[in-house]
Formats: structure tokens, sequence, C-alpha cells
């Protein structure tokens, strides 16, 4: 005898009996960036067989949850008519489904098959967690090249330079460049202003000599 199986059964000839029918243990590769599940014949309400559960960075476009099953771990298309296909998340699309979080602070998100990369602003690099992080130009310079003339200090994505009396910061800020005292008229008065680096001095004409005024640090000839 043979008997007309329920869907999701065949007749095993050797048993006499209907037995549930493993469609993947016949097809186990149908399912890309997946793993094949049997869908248990109790629960296959469209006489689907199968479903795939998609490997980690991967989804189903269309999301059946099952009875029974992790609806968070098992993904599978609405209709079980294109049920093969696990496509690729783009994490850097879909910011707003964790939480509002920024994959990527101070960085570019850039998306990849299964997962994504943070590509760092200037004066960012990434750490093991893959986030993007300040990096401190001032402990990095063992050369002492940055700041010269002053003391380099960190700051988010950049440096910068303090600069001591006899220097002014450079317009890029990265320098300390040295000012030139004797473009003031009123330095050397009775006398020739000689510059130098951080500083000046005066070569007083015959019969003067130079002083230096406390109250604003400035030198004449008297």
């Amino acid at each position: 005898i043979q008997c007309n199986c329920f869907d999701g059964f065949v007749w095993d000839q050797a048993l006499q009996q209907c037995i549930e029918y493993t469609f993947c243990s016949e097809n186990p590769n149908i399912c890309e960036n997946g793993v094949c599940v049997d869908v248990p014949a109790n629960l296959a309400s469209n006489g689907e067989k199968y479903i795939c559960k998609c490997d980690e960075g991967f989804e189903n476009p269309l999301v059946k949850e099952l009875a029974g099953m992790d609806p968070n771990s098992v993904n599978g298309d609405k209709n079980f008519r294109d049920n093969t296909k696990c496509v690729d998340i783009d994490e850097c699309a879909k910011m707003n489904d964790y939480g509002g979080k920024n994959l990527c602070k101070n960085g570019k998100c850039v998306n990849t098959l299964g997962s994504y990369i943070c590509e760092c602003n200037d004066g960012f690099s990434k750490n093991k967690d893959n986030e993007c992080v300040d990096t401190d130009e001032c402990q990095e310079d063992i050369n002492n090249n940055l700041c010269q003339n002053g003391k380099c200090y960190n700051k988010p994505g950049s440096y910068g330079c303090l600069c001591p009396i006899g220097f002014n910061p450079s317009k890029d800020g990265k320098s300390c460049e040295d000012i030139n005292e004797c473009l003031e008229s009123a330095n050397c008065v009775n006398g020739d202003c000689q510059n130098t680096l951080g500083s000046y001095e005066c070569k007083c004409n015959p019969g003067y000599e130079p002083v230096q005024n406390y109250d604003d640090n400035k030198l004449s000839c008297q």
C-alpha cells in the first residue's frame, strides 16, 4: 500500500509510513550567505519547505516569523518564492536602525560584504574596536618636530602650539614664528634695533646705554 502524504511529508516504502521531508539535508548549499533550516510541517502554513538563516551581516529582504523559532535569528522570504537570498546588510545606510548610533563617529562609514569599515577623518585613527579615536600628535612626536620654538598640545583631530614671549602662532597654528620687535618704532629709541630669535637687542648711539622698561618690558637707549 501507499498513502498520499500531507505537505511536508514523503512516503517511506521501507517504513510504510509518511515521514517528514528533510529538504535541507538534500539541498545543504541552497542558501547563499546563510544556512538552510527545515520548516516543520505543522508550521508550514504556506507549504514552505525551508527558510534561510542568514549569516551575520546578511538578511532576507522580507522576514517571516514562524512560531517556535527565534524571529531575531531566522530570516525567511515572506512568500518563500525566493528564499535562497541572504543579501548584504548596508549597516551604513541603516544607522538609524541601531538606536541612532553613528557607526563611524569621527569618520566615514563604508559598507563591505557582510560588515562595514570606518575611514577615519584626519587626526583620527582606528582602534581595535574599529572606532575612530583621536590621535595624540604631540605624544607621537618623539623627535620634537612639531611646534618648534613652542610647546605642542593635543586637541580633538589636531594639535596646537603654545608659544612663549617673543613668538606668535603661525596662521595654521602648527608652529611658533619669531616676532620682529624691530618693526615697532617705539623700540630702541636713540639706537639701532637688532632682531634676535624670540627677542631683540638695542645697539645704542654714542652716549646712550640700553635700558629695559619693566612696565612694558621694552628696551630703549637712555
